[in-house]
């Protein structure tokens, strides 16, 4: 626990800033809480768009059967559940020289309760199932490939902001070879 300034109970501003930096968090510019993201990365996002499918089809299907199951509106049962089920925050992607600076504004989530699952080609950003509804989820295609052990991640006011490295287009698709001449060493005889 921390120590107290005074007799009203008040924690001290340093023993609550050490108590913010055991735990991961750092102050930034003007002396704003900032907290470092864990990322994961993987060779695809499938498993995770995979998982919210499921999700928005149980709930539609519920849907489905709130209506008594009349109707073709499967489509408009699928968009409602989407609507219930997922909170999907506006991103900016910001291409800079060597790499993607990516902001995503949330609005007051525990950073604890974030997911960041990173390729090279895509990042998903997605709270913890038991979170409360609507749940964020937000997936994000790269334009050029990024090196995802580069990737950081920050979360402070309530933004979240993702610096990736690009892979150079000569890494990525493999360096281009000049072709070289073919020399014929045969003659032709008449």
């Amino acid at each position: 626990m921390w120590r107290t300034a005074n007799s009203l109970g008040v924690p001290s501003a340093n023993h609550y800033f050490s108590h913010l930096r055991k735990n991961g968090v750092t102050l930034g510019r003007y002396g704003y809480a900032m907290q470092a993201i864990p990322i994961r990365i993987g060779s695809t996002i499938l498993d995770e768009i995979e998982n919210v499918y499921d999700d928005i089809t149980k709930r539609a299907y519920e849907i489905f059967h709130d209506r008594c199951g009349s109707g073709a509106l499967d489509l408009e049962d699928w968009l409602e559940a989407e609507k219930q089920l997922l909170w999907k925050p506006e991103v900016e992607l910001i291409e800079k020289r060597g790499f993607f600076v990516l902001k995503i504004a949330l609005r007051i989530i525990d950073p604890v309760a974030m997911s960041v699952l990173v390729t090279r080609d895509d990042l998903v950003v997605q709270s913890s199932e038991n979170c409360h509804y609507p749940r964020l989820f937000r997936a994000v295609h790269f334009p050029q490939p990024i090196d995802p052990v580069k990737v950081q991640a920050t979360y402070m006011r309530g933004r979240l902001v993702l610096i990736a490295a690009k892979i150079p287009v000569s890494e990525a698709f493999g360096a281009v070879r000049e072709p070289t001449a073919i020399r014929e060493s045969h003659s032709v005889r008449r």
